[in-house]
């Protein structure tokens, strides 16, 4: 937290387009990237980054301990890690007070908990990473002509919000987290029945994701349950891509859209786990077209925490290249290659893809927080020198894209001592191939994107500059993340409507 535009210069390059977004009234982080010579710790606050979140004072308190102090101030969400905000000040002081010197609380009490947003700039274009506070629960872009009333949207699991369509109004609540912990669900309760009353809906149908572990899911089985109601089960993907769809008005479209859709991970229609996607919008019907090649999932969720076990799996049946095994200590290469002879559930996710890629290379074998090989590698890749202009082979079986060639491409590069940031940007530049590929192949002239993968800046800049033939969507009010999902689920039901008028 800076207090003038002035100090913050002396430690990160900012643009009058991110300074613009800062000093708005919604305030929110924008994401910058920091001076070679800044005072800034890196290596404490972002380690193996060059970019920081950044902001100014937003509340009156704040701005006072700004102007005194003078210089930048570390400032974090009052919770623990992995729990949502504390906002009570009972929970704060018996939760943090051990590592809290000073607790100030105030007599009005807090009714609902909103985390700080997260902007980031791109092409001077501005991306939402994070959509709370300063921008809901509220939605103004775009909504179809017919409306229904009472739909409630349940959102997805992790990066949730919930979704309400009524009175001819849309409306998308503030990111709530990860509800894979008690009290973040209780905060998700809270939320869903404080729009509820807000908005004064009368629940008359329930959409919820297709995942029957989802917290979000079994939350809304219960409600269409105790009241009575329908509920619509929408495929993770085919909401976001819904959702990109809805937000720039192409739900009636008079020509084939082609959705690039890649995140980390979405329960599919053939009971894999999804992630790197490829699909068509035509006349109100979603029809998924291609997709990355199958690898086996290894250990569950685990598999998303340990990018090594990634690297191994996108390794295939091959010969594992010592690059890989060395990863893993020889009793858990040897477990680890029984599992993949004999895989339970197979993964066409991006974010494994890169993960993959990111251990690979060295930089992150085990993950502290989500998305941080990506992170790295994509930090890396902005590193290198700009004259390389392409990346590994595509090459398709059938309708999948096939992953063997980039890891090999990616691995004789290692071994002929290619510089690591040269490879790391050929393998972005591998992505905005492939989706050309794609696009090329049924001559696609229009391009959707959505996903988690598509807060990557780098991997943007490379998008809009590589496609240029093309004309290329990207959220306007959402984050390209899970976010969104519950607005593509409203999305998606009020298409399928469409869809079905038009076969009446």
């Amino acid at each position: 937290m800076y207090p003038s535009r002035e100090i913050l210069e002396c430690d990160a390059n900012i643009s009058n387009t991110e300074w613009g977004l800062m000093s708005r009234a919604s305030s929110p982080i924008v994401l910058v990237e920091t001076k070679k010579n800044s005072q800034i710790q890196m290596g404490l606050i972002a380690p193996g980054l060059n970019k920081i979140g950044v902001m100014l004072p937003y509340a009156p308190l704040f701005k006072l301990i700004s102007d005194d102090f003078g210089k930048p101030l570390v400032a974090t969400s009052g919770n623990v890690s992995g729990a949502p905000i504390i906002y009570k000040d009972e929970d704060a002081l018996s939760s943090l007070n051990a590592f809290a010197d000073v607790i100030v609380n105030h007599n009005r009490e807090i009714v609902i908990p909103q985390d700080d947003s997260v902007v980031q700039v791109v092409n001077e274009k501005s991306f939402l990473l994070r959509r709370s506070r300063g921008f809901a629960p509220s939605y103004f872009g775009p909504t179809p002509n017919v409306v229904f009333d009472g739909v409630i949207a349940m959102g997805a699991d992790i990066k949730s919000s919930i979704g309400i369509s009524n009175h001819g109004q849309w409306y998308v609540s503030q990111f709530l987290g990860n509800q894979e912990s008690y009290e973040s669900q209780i905060a998700y309760d809270k939320v869903f029945q404080h729009l509820i009353h807000l908005t004064g809906t009368k629940p008359a149908c329930i959409l919820a994701d297709q995942h029957p572990g989802y917290y979000t899911t079994q939350k809304g089985n219960d409600l269409a349950k105790e009241a009575g109601l329908p509920i619509v089960s929408i495929q993770h993907h085919e909401a976001h891509f819904a959702a990109v769809l809805q937000e720039n008005n192409l739900i009636d479209a008079n020509e084939p859209i082609l959705g690039v859709i890649w995140d980390g991970t979405g329960f599919g229609s053939d009971g894999n786990s999804w992630g790197g996607e490829f699909f068509e919008y035509d006349q109100y019907t979603i029809s998924r077209v291609s997709h990355l090649g199958y690898v086996p999932v290894l250990l569950g969720d685990k598999m998303a925490r340990e990018p090594r076990l990634s690297a191994m799996a996108f390794s295939g049946q091959r010969e594992v290249h010592n690059f890989v095994r060395d990863k893993f200590s020889p009793k858990e290469f040897e477990l680890y290659s029984k599992m993949l002879n004999k895989p339970e559930l197979f993964t066409s996710s991006m974010g494994r893809l890169f993960d993959a890629v990111a251990s690979l290379l060295g930089l992150c074998d085990v993950s502290t927080y989500e998305g941080e090989a990506a992170l790295y590698l994509q930090n890396l890749a902005a590193t290198a020198k700009t004259e390389i202009n392409e990346g590994y082979p595509i090459q398709r079986d059938d309708d999948s894209i096939l992953t063997a060639p980039i890891m090999d491409g990616i691995i004789k590069d290692m071994v002929r001592g290619d510089a690591k940031n040269q490879i790391a940007l050929k393998f972005h530049l591998t992505l905005v191939s492939m989706i050309q590929t794609v696009a090329c192949k049924k001559n696609y002239k229009k391009i959707a994107f959505s996903g988690g993968v598509f807060q990557n800046g780098l991997l943007l800049e490379l998008i809009v500059q590589g496609l240029s033939d093309f004309k290329l969507y990207f959220h306007q009010e959402l984050s390209p993340n899970d976010e969104n999902i519950s607005f593509g689920q409203l999305a998606h039901f009020h298409l399928h409507q469409r869809e079905l008028k038009q076969t009446v």
